[in-house]
């Protein structure tokens, strides 16, 4: 469903939640067809504030998930997060560990 300005609303939507300070932190980043899920999770962890530090997937899933919990506890609870240009869902189907952007 391309060129229905779905980025745009977007944008639009990120500006006005700064600007009435609605949310701790505002998270978005982009998906697209051919998910590249490292420069997902390293956009996700640049709005976080946090470095990743290791490529295994499970190691970057607990660090993004960590830096989430690190900001709760901070007293920073609102947190908004939008992923633009997502093609498919994905369902994640591991009841054992939360999908943090495992696999898309």
């Amino acid at each position: 469903m391309g060129g229905v300005g779905k980025t745009t609303m977007m944008k639009k939507l990120r500006q006005t939640v700064v600007e009435k300070k609605m949310f701790s932190y505002f998270v978005m980043a982009v998906v697209g067809e051919n998910p590249d899920i490292n420069a997902i999770q390293e956009s996700i962890a640049s709005y976080l504030g946090i470095q990743l530090k290791d490529q295994a997937k499970q190691v970057r899933v607990d660090e993004l998930r960590q830096g989430f919990e690190a900001k709760l506890k901070g007293g920073e609870s609102k947190f908004l997060v939008i992923l633009d240009d997502v093609w498919k869902l994905h369902q994640h189907s591991s009841a054992s560990s939360p999908p943090m952007l495992i696999d898309v």
